[in-house]
């Protein structure tokens, strides 16, 4: 596929509002954040076709540097929201989108606001290990050697903190960081540190969560009938199966080595979320 001209990116992007970043590591609270923001501001919320996919609502910064679309066209899509929202996993800089798409990534640094969302690493364990048994053979061993096992040259958890700690130093990104747990147990309180950050003006009702779906039959409804269905969420466990608890599968050193591994990072990460800081 051949990329975009330079003119005609620049003319895509000239025509975007100043785009917000949502980063976490995998099976961290994402799609939760989104679809939040979504249903709390509405300059972020865009639409889609019916019988579209609900990532027609965001743009994943890891497509864009694959290809399957061309870009011109995941672009115009964000431009449905005043502020179009982006998706990533990525290492800190997002090194694959700066190779592919400069111009893009330049653009993004320049212009975006950034959101890290985290969760307590032993939730995000359970949930990769289930997720991960769908196509890699290494998540049928049991939670505490799948943890261990090596991710590019580091284990799971040191590749965690890494991940973390990159986006939470990163020089040209200004990130806050959210707690998963908080927007679910802190609504109010993280909520309004969304809105200060982003410069937005939240909904004056109760700040909202998007309803769960209760069925791969419901997701498909809203995916077939609505153009702006509450939740992006996939629905559906590996097989039938549920995620393993971790206070059942890790020992006491496990989790010793757990926190050996993340050294003084919940702490920072506490008082990051603490009131009393101005992110």
């Amino acid at each position: 596929m051949s990329a975009p001209s330079t003119g005609s990116l620049t003319e895509t992007l000239s025509k975007l509002g100043r785009p917000i970043v949502i980063v976490s590591h995998r099976r961290s609270g994402t799609h939760l954040t989104l679809d939040t923001l979504r249903l709390n501001f509405p300059e972020t919320r865009g639409w889609k076709w019916p019988t579209r996919p609900q990532r027609d609502l965001y743009t994943v910064v890891e497509h864009l540097t694959q290809g399957n679309e061309p870009i011109d066209r995941l672009l115009r899509r964000a431009g449905r929201a005043q502020r179009p929202l982006f998706k990533a996993h990525s290492d800190p800089g997002l090194p694959a989108l700066q190779q592919s798409h400069p111009e893009l990534h330049a653009w993004l640094y320049q212009h975006a606001d950034w959101v890290y969302v985290y969760r307590d690493v032993r939730r995000v364990m359970c949930s990769l290990h289930l997720y991960m048994r769908r196509f890699s053979p290494d998540a049928l061993k049991p939670l505490a050697e799948f943890i261990r096992q090596e991710d590019h040259g580091r284990n799971r958890i040191t590749a965690w903190r890494q991940h973390v700690e990159g986006w939470l130093d990163a020089p040209d990104a200004r990130v806050i960081p959210i707690a998963f747990e908080s927007l679910i147990n802190d609504r109010v309180h993280t909520i309004r540190r969304l809105g200060n950050h982003l410069r937005l003006q939240p909904m004056p009702d109760e700040p909202r969560l998007p309803a769960k779906l209760r069925s791969r039959f419901h997701s498909r409804v809203q995916r077939v009938l609505t153009v702006r269905p509450q939740a992006t969420t996939t629905v559906g466990r590996s097989d039938g199966l549920q995620p393993v608890d971790w206070r059942q599968e890790l020992t006491p050193d496990d989790l010793a080595w757990i926190d050996q591994q993340i050294g003084p990072l919940p702490q920072r990460l506490e008082q990051l979320q603490s009131p009393s800081v101005n992110v």
